[in-house]
């Protein structure tokens, strides 16, 4: 598990010493197992004579497979899994939509857990955002910022959506009305002609 100490242990018998340990290499099958033969990020491996030993603190969630190999005569042992990062969360902040028309607005969604990348959206089918906001994403964040615009009154709701590699999801929902505070001004021009008679 991603933040969790872990140490495991390698001894070697048998054969003729002495021993020489390395890690495995796999057959590559493109993306699909790019990881094959790493280590989990944060786990690191040494060794000493018929010892090996891996230990660290996983830093990433995501899939491994290793296998440590000691050779005098050869022998391959392979470990695989996941490491698990906990289910996917999001915090935002604040928790209120805008207010009133004018007033600029900001608030920041924070997604951690589940399995990176992180894909953000606004839920459809559960209403839109304001006029003029937007939302912003940036990899593990996103913002929804801007200026209200529209008539006094205006009711709104929306939800902000993220989902993880492994389409698990969360959402935060949001609904209000916005009070009619102070549109920008509109800039009229007024063109004169002009006439000579004679």
């Amino acid at each position: 598990m991603v933040g969790q100490y872990y140490v495991a242990s390698c001894n070697g018998t048998g054969g003729v010493p002495p021993y020489t340990w390395s890690l495995a290499t796999f057959a590559s099958c493109g993306n699909l197992c790019y990881y094959y033969g790493q280590l989990p990020q944060g786990i690191g491996w040494s060794s000493s004579g018929s010892i090996a030993q891996f230990s660290g603190t996983p830093t990433a969630a995501g899939p491994y497979l290793y296998g440590p190999k000691l050779t005098d005569y050869t022998g391959t042992y392979v470990t695989s899994g996941d490491v698990s990062a906990g289910p996917l969360t999001m915090s935002c902040l604040p928790t209120t939509g805008p207010t009133a028309v004018g007033t600029p607005y900001l608030a920041t969604c924070t997604a951690s857990g589940g399995t990176a990348p992180y894909v953000w959206s606004i839920s459809t089918g559960n209403g839109s955002l304001p006029p003029n906001l937007v939302l912003s994403p940036n990899g593990a964040t996103a913002t929804i910022s801007g200026t209200p615009t529209g008539a006094g009154g205006l009711g709104y709701s929306y939800v902000v959506k993220v989902a993880d590699n492994t389409s698990a999801s969360v959402t935060q929902s949001y609904s209000g009305s916005l009070t009619p505070g102070t549109q920008p001004p509109t800039t009229w021009a007024l063109v004169l002609a002009s006439r000579t008679f004679i």
